[in-house]
């Protein structure tokens, strides 16, 4: 079955409402769908200017706060939990604090749902391709393989994601999660493609015996060929190929696409108990995405071949036949959005107020 949002739910709480997916949900929902949005946000939160402009109510709170959450679940039918902290602890963070943030913070989400079990008619959990064991899956990734996450971030998504099953089995609220790959908003697109990026990950997995492009005794010579290339200049763009001249890989996500799969999550309940991944129409083959960019911005860039191979593809055919998920955002396309973006063009995207 497929109904409106806006005919489904009377009012839907969005957690990390002032983030890059959660600011540009909220948009959509308030603006396109015509329904009462909760949006939860950190006290004193740096990125609530986000949602400046858009007809939703704001509570405030942290995750750890078993009151706070329960307050903000209070009086919705659904929930988008979108809030999490990305990448790894910094900033003088502790593992452990991260860890309570993620996987605790849900916990309370999820609880509070399950105290109003007779209202809360779904969740959407946004997990992350992190969840899996990247560097080893493949060639092309699907949701049924093995979850392996190699670092905290991943395993906090992976922790979730069981929770979210067990927590569906206990109470029978429909739970859908979604794991996205790299979201990117407006003009993050045009850092594509930088030989910084490609150092990076010759010197950071290519060590790592875990991984396919572990390369241990040419890491230190490719990362100086990769340096003496680009004459010292990371921020130079690059094509890096494998010895056999495969090129790298990437699969980005548009941060449209990724709000349109989850207005099709709350919408359609062929969706319930599913997990998907959520990427771009296409992967974003470095040998056709850096010429594209290059020619837009009058730059030029430099072929490489590097020992190992990073690719990254991800498997869209469930999304697309249980959601109807159709992602309409190419590298491409969100390269010539990003320049009208830079022009000063109204995009409809809110733009991140926290980079990558």
């Amino acid at each position: 079955m497929s109904v409106s949002v806006g005919e489904n739910y009377k009012k839907l709480l969005v957690t990390g409402a002032s983030g890059r997916l959660g600011s540009n949900l909220v948009k959509r929902l308030t603006e396109e769908e015509g329904v009462a949005v909760r949006s939860f946000l950190l006290p004193n939160d740096p990125a609530a200017h986000s949602l400046d402009g858009l007809d939703t109510e704001r509570v405030y709170g942290d995750l750890c706060d078993e009151a706070a959450v329960a307050a903000a679940v209070d009086g919705v039918d659904a929930i988008v939990h979108c809030a999490a902290v990305m990448g790894a602890p910094r900033g003088g963070m502790t593992p452990h604090r991260f860890f309570d943030i993620n996987v605790r913070g849900t916990f309370n989400v999820f609880q509070a749902a399950a105290d109003r079990s007779d209202t809360i008619r779904k969740i959407v959990y946004i997990s992350s391709t992190a969840a899996y064991s990247v560097e080893t899956a493949g060639p092309v990734i699907h949701e049924d393989d093995e979850l392996r996450p190699p670092r905290l971030y991943g395993l906090t998504k992976a922790a979730n994601e069981t929770m979210a099953r067990i927590f569906q089995f206990q109470t029978g609220i429909p739970m859908v999660v979604f794991r996205p790959n790299y979201i990117m908003a407006c003009d993050e697109i045009l850092g594509f493609g930088r030989s910084a990026v490609v150092m990076g990950v010759l010197a950071g997995a290519a060590r790592d015996p875990r991984t396919t492009m572990y390369t241990p005794d040419a890491t230190d010579a490719a990362v100086a060929a990769v340096r003496a290339a680009v004459e010292g200049d990371g921020s130079r763009r690059c094509v890096p190929r494998n010895p056999g001249g495969r090129p790298w890989t990437w699969h980005v996500t548009d941060v449209r696409d990724c709000v349109a799969a989850v207005v099709l999550a709350l919408e359609r309940d062929t969706a319930d108990g599913g997990t998907f991944n959520i990427a771009g129409p296409k992967p974003a083959r470095w040998d056709e995405v850096v010429p594209y960019l290059c020619g837009k911005l009058g730059e030029t860039y430099v072929e490489l071949t590097v020992p190992a191979l990073w690719h990254f593809e991800f498997d869209l055919s469930r999304a697309r036949d249980r959601l109807g998920y159709d992602p309409q955002f190419t590298p491409e396309r969100m390269i010539d959005d990003a320049l009208a973006f830079r022009a000063g063009k109204d995009i409809g995207v809110i733009p991140p107020a926290i980079p990558h």
